[in-house]
């Protein structure tokens, strides 16, 4: 392999243990970069909506609940002739009011 060094093999009790002490030196500090590396994102002062965080559900939701009522205002105050029947069906008609 490229990465590894030409370095002799320990010989010794002595040198054993120091390679096994810069082993776990070696390992202490991978371990405290992987702890480093792994954060949880901190949220500072979230957005709330009605008292909820604005995760994009929520805001989704709440998009599509204000367009929806705006279409219905519109449609309700809106002079178009549009008329609803006893079954919920809906016919255009010039006065607004159904002929019979």
């Amino acid at each position: 392999s490229p990465f590894r060094r030409n370095t002799p093999k320990p010989q010794t009790f002595q040198q054993l243990t120091e390679l096994s002490v810069k082993l776990e030196h070696s390992k202490r500090v991978l371990k405290t970069a992987d702890d480093l590396i792994g954060y949880q994102e901190e949220i500072h002062m979230p957005v709330n909506v009605m008292g909820v965080h604005a995760t994009n559900g929520v805001y989704n939701t709440t998009i599509g609940i204000l367009l929806t009522l705006a279409v219905l205002a519109v449609e309700g105050f809106s002079s178009g002739g549009l008329a609803y029947d006893n079954a919920g069906w809906s016919s255009y008609t010039t006065t607004g009011v159904e002929a019979e």
